[in-house]
C-alpha cells in the first residue's frame, strides 16, 4: 500500500523542527500555531489524516513584490500570494500508485495531488483551511488503486479537508 501525506500540514510535522525565522525571505509577518479540525476525508487510507492536526509556521511577506509571501512549515518554505490578511498557498505533485502492469496490459494508476493552505490573520488570531485534492491523470487506471480492489483509496478522485483556528506565538 502506498500512503502519501498533505505537503501542507500533516506531511510536515513529520519532517521535523521548527526552523529560524531568518530562513524566509522579505518581512517576518508572525510565528503561528493553529489546529485543525478535519471535516471531509473522502480519501481513506492513501492520505494521512490525524484529527485534529496540529500546524506551527511562520509567514512573511516580500519587501519587493506587492501580493508575494513565504510560509515556512517545518523548514520546508513555500511561495504564495497576499491580498489584504488573507494568505494562500498551493502546491502540486504527481505520483504513482500502481506501476503500469504489462502482463494485464494495465496502464497504470497516477494521481495528481494538490494541497492548499489558506489562512486570514485579526490582530494575533487566525482562521483558515487545510486541504488535499486527489485525483487520478488522465489515461490512468486506478481501478486498484480503491478500497473495492482492496486498494489504498477509499474513492478517486477524494478529498481531505480541515477547518484551523490558531494564534500568534512569541519566543
Amino acid at each position: 500500500m502506498n500512503v502519501r501525506v498533505a505537503v501542507f500540514g500533516v506531511a510536515l510535522i513529520a519532517a521535523g523542527c521548527w526552523t529560524d525565522d531568518d530562513t524566509l525571505e522579505g518581512t517576518l509577518v508572525g510565528d503561528f500555531e493553529a489546529e485543525g479540525a478535519l471535516i471531509e476525508q473522502s480519501c481513506g487510507g492513501a492520505v494521512d489524516s490525524p484529527d485534529p492536526l496540529e500546524v506551527e509556521f511562520s509567514m512573511s511577506v516580500d519587501d519587493d513584490v506587492s501580493g508575494r509571501a513565504f510560509i515556512d512549515i517545518y523548514g520546508r518554505v513555500f511561495t504564495g500570494t497576499v491580498s489584504g490578511n488573507q494568505y494562500s498557498f498551493e502546491t502540486s505533485e504527481s505520483w504513482t500508485v500502481t506501476p503500469p502492469n504489462p502482463l494485464t496490459g494495465s496502464g497504470g494508476c497516477v494521481v495528481n495531488q494538490r494541497d492548499f493552505f489558506s489562512v486570514t490573520l485579526d490582530g494575533t488570531a487566525l482562521d483558515g483551511t487545510q486541504a488535499t485534492d486527489v485525483e487520478p491523470v488522465t489515461g490512468s487506471d486506478c481501478t486498484l488503486a480503491v478500497d473495492a480492489a482492496e486498494g489504498p483509496f477509499r474513492t478517486l478522485p477524494c478529498r481531505v479537508e480541515y477547518i484551523l483556528i490558531g494564534n500568534e506565538v512569541s519566543d
